[in-house]
């Protein structure tokens, strides 16, 4: 007996319209007119890559109030412009580690 498979799944979404808002597990765009095409959020593991810092280290900076984090559901996501504010924040004339 032969068994069919469905065919292969295609990265884009199907239905929707030019402009509406898809989310996949990484990050969040909005492609809305006057926003930039750039993630405005980002998950927890890509934060901390962005930071090189560990996800422990993350979380204990999120639990401390030092950065803050979007809580969607269970979904912990962080907004690209706090990763950059905490780093601003953080730099030293000098360069001294």
């Amino acid at each position: 007996m032969h068994r069919t498979h469905p065919p292969p799944k295609s990265d884009a979404a199907p239905n929707v319209q030019p402009g509406a808002h898809v989310a996949n597990r990484s990050v969040v765009q909005d492609n809305s007119p006057g926003m930039p095409s750039q993630p405005i959020l980002t998950t927890s593991l890509r934060a901390a890559e962005s930071l090189s810092i560990s996800i422990r280290t993350l979380a204990n900076l999120t639990a401390a109030g030092e950065l803050p984090c979007v809580r969607i559901g269970r979904a912990v996501r962080y907004d690209v412009a706090d990763l950059r504010a905490f780093i601003e924040a953080r730099k030293t004339a000098g360069g001294g580690a």
